[in-house]
This record gives structure tokens, sequence and C-alpha cells, in this order.
């Protein structure tokens, strides 16, 4: 019997050591425990704290991107409008490249008077133009300020003939879409171009049955190749003031001008003054007048040209152009587009 109890009271005693090892085991556990839930609550609270901030942000950002898209949007609008008023501009000047109708009577009359065929060739008496526009038809110059109470307009075709005449830039574009619409009747024959120089003694006819002539003066073909028109302005010697100031000629090149990197074909361009039909000589040297890139050379330089389908300046060390700008703005727009559908 005390064996028996012996060994009990022994068993208990070492369960109650194994225990109190367990307990105070588990309380290390715990205490390690509480100390990473105590962490894990500060993480917690760390991480709730960013949440808020970055759900606050996000909702600044949204607002900020609906604005931004709005403004995009409006952006986008304002370039649709852009761009029909510069494809306006283009048709406008494509449209004035050439007589209308409404000016049959100027186009009659350089046929019968400006134009003659001569074996395969078609002669253009551009000194014959002056002629027709003063006499025939009595177009004269008047300045824009005069003639219209306005600053410097360039008036169609249409608005040439009603008003009876324009200033020299106005009669650069009439003159060419007179010349272009002879030239279209010259069918399958060689255009052959010719003005006229002073010359001290000789007579220049001003018209093919030769009634009327000018004093003085020869006639000077112009270079075979030379027959595509285009409109130069620019600081130059005006006859209306006989002094430099702000005029407009008539360039005959070899291509015509549809890019910037035509303008360069303008070096062995032909200059006519539009309002006499007198020959000028060529871009350069021989005229006097410069390319506005060499117009260290001279006082006299084209920095404006007017062409059957677009209108050049040089502005700010580089030329511009209502095509270009254009593209310019579809690419502005195609990218403005994408990043809103992104």
């Amino acid at each position: 019997m005390d064996d028996s109890r012996n060994k009990l009271k022994s068993e208990y005693e070492l369960f109650v050591v194994k225990s109190n090892n367990s307990i105070t085991a588990l309380n290390a556990t715990i205490a390690e425990l509480n100390q990473t839930n105590s962490s894990l609550d500060a993480n917690l609270l760390e991480l709730k704290g960013k949440y808020e901030s970055l759900s606050s942000s996000n909702s600044d950002l949204t607002q900020s991107y609906s604005q931004l898209k709005s403004e995009a949007l409006g952006t986008i609008s304002k370039i649709d409008a852009y761009e029909s008023e510069i494809q306006k501009a283009l048709e406008w000047f494509k449209e004035n490249s050439v007589l209308s109708s409404l000016e049959i009577n100027a186009l009659v009359n350089l046929k019968s008077n400006c134009k003659e065929i001569v074996s395969q060739n078609c002669e253009i008496n551009l000194g014959c133009f002056n002629l027709v526009n003063s006499e025939f038809v009595n177009y004269k110059y008047k300045s824009d300020l005069s003639a219209l109470n306005i600053d410097d307009k360039l008036l169609s075709l249409s608005e040439f003939v009603k008003n009876g005449g324009g200033d020299c830039e106005d009669y650069t574009l009439f003159f060419k879409a007179e010349y272009n619409s002879l030239l279209n009747s010259c069918e399958k024959k060689v255009p052959v171009l010719f003005g006229w120089v002073e010359s001290k003694g000789s007579t220049f006819w001003a018209n093919s049955s030769n009634t009327w002539y000018l004093p003085n003066a020869e006639k000077k073909y112009l270079n075979k190749e030379n027959i595509f028109p285009v409109g130069v302005c620019g600081p130059m010697f005006d006859p209306n003031t006989n002094k430099v100031n702000g005029h407009c000629v008539l360039a005959f090149a070899n291509k015509p001008i549809l890019s910037f990197s035509d303008i360069s074909t303008l070096l062995s361009a032909e200059l006519v003054e539009p309002q006499s039909g007198e020959y000028l000589g060529f871009v350069g040297k021989d005229s006097g007048i410069f390319l506005v890139t060499d117009f260290a050379k001279s006082t006299s330089f084209i920095d404006t040209l007017i062409t059957d389908n677009d209108l050049f300046l040089y502005r700010e060390g580089a030329w511009n152009n209502y095509s270009e700008f254009r593209s310019e703005l579809v690419l502005r727009k195609n990218s403005l587009s994408a990043v809103l559908t992104n």
C-alpha cells in the first residue's frame, strides 16, 4: 500500500513539474503573440492611414483626369474648328487660282489679245495683261485702306472685280489667275512666255494685233521651263510709291511650289511686275530681289508666297504654310485622342 501511494505521489509531482513547464512555455508564447498582435495592429493602423491617403489622392486624380479630359475634348473641338478653317483657306486659294464665269470678260479679252499660236508654241504676252486690265475691263490700282477702309486684305477674284481693282497683292493674285486660265487654253501647245524690258528707241507691241504698243521697250522671253506661277511678296521696290516697301510681283518657276523643299526652286525663277508686265529678271542678284534666306545681300527680299493651293510665310526663322500647320494640328489631335482612349 505504501509503495503504491509513494508511486502515485511521485507521478503527481512529475506531472505538476511538466504542467508548470508547459504553462510557462504557453505564457511565453502568448506574450510573443500579444507582441506580434500589437505590431500587426500598428501596421494595420498605418495601412489604413495610407489607404485613406491613397483613396483621397485617387479621388483628386479622378477629378483632375475628368477635368483634363474635358479640357482635352475642348482642345480637340478647337483643333477641329481650326482644321476646318484651314481647309477653307486652302480651298480659297485653289478657287482663286483661275478665272471663273464672273471674270469671263477679262478671259475673252486675254485670249483675243494676249495669246497667239505660233506653230507648236502657245505664246503668252505677259505685257498684254495690263492692257486688258486697265483699258478693256477698267481695273485700277487701289490700296485696301483707301478702297475698303481696311488694312491689308487679300481680295478674292470676285471681290477684285467688284472693287474695280486692288493693291499689289490683289493684282498679283488676279494676274496669276488670268495667266493660269490663259495657259489652260493653250491645250497641247508648248507655252512660251514673254514680257518687256526698257529699251530706248524700241517698240513693244502690247497685243497680238499690233494696235497697242509701249515706246522704248522691247520683248523679253522667259526661259521655256519657267511656266509655273507663284506670287512673291516682301519688302521690294514698289512702282506705285517709287521706293522699297511691302510689294508683290509674280515669279515663274520651273516646277510648282507645293512644299518647303520646293522653295529653293525660286532661285532659278524669273520675276514679272503684274501691274505692267515688265520683266524684272531672275530672283537674286539679277533682279536685286532675293529670297529671305539671303536677305543680307539686299534690302529687297521675298518672305511670302501665294501659290495656287497655299500661302507660305517666313516667320521667326522658318517657312510656314497652311498645309503643314494643318498636318501638325492633326498629329496633335490624334495624340490627344489616343491618350483619352487608353
